[in-house]
């Protein structure tokens, strides 16, 4: 399993896999990798030629920097998960690659996050959506969202819908 923290590097290699005509199955996580995850890319490695699965754990979704600092990072644990789940690559961009602006533009949503945790925690699903509309998430990936929740899947498919409204979401 390739493991690319360089954007560049990814760009590179999605245009490869493009070129070659292969389906690719993107699985969005934020680490600490359990069963669900792995069951999520299992899934994606039987119905897509590669499977990419991303980890970043986005600062931009938690409103209490508390939160964001207890928030489980188990790389090594995570890559082993993915190696044995036949993912075949690993994207952990950094903060500063996929927010070179500081997060001074975020995609927002003015209705559906008012309910739900946005009521409760303001910012969250701009910090969800803007990292969805960001192009690490390339429209011509075939997504497999993690419904852990309906929340944060409302989220990203409102992202793809006004967006990329060509792109499948698996679900």
């Amino acid at each position: 399993m390739r493991v690319i923290t360089d954007l560049k590097r990814w760009a590179a290699l999605r245009r490869k896999w493009r070129g070659k005509g292969f389906s690719v199955g993107f699985v969005p996580t934020m680490g600490a990798l359990h069963a669900g995850h792995v069951s999520l890319v299992e899934r994606s490695v039987r119905e897509h030629d590669r499977t990419v699965v991303s980890v970043f754990v986005n600062p931009t979704q938690f409103n209490d920097k508390s939160d964001l600092s207890r928030y489980p990072r188990t790389p090594r644990k995570d890559a082993a998960l993915l190696t044995r789940a036949g993912a075949d690559c690993l994207l952990m961009p950094d903060f500063s690659a996929l927010y070179p602006d500081g997060y001074a533009y975020r995609v927002s949503e003015s209705r559906n996050s008012k309910f739900l945790c946005g009521a409760s925690r303001p910012g969250h699903f701009d910090g969800v959506r803007t990292l969805a509309a960001k192009d690490i998430h390339d429209p011509l990936l075939a997504r497999v969202v993690v419904l852990r929740d309906g929340k944060l899947s409302l989220a990203i498919v409102s992202v793809d819908l006004l967006l990329f409204s060509s792109q499948k979401v698996v679900t």
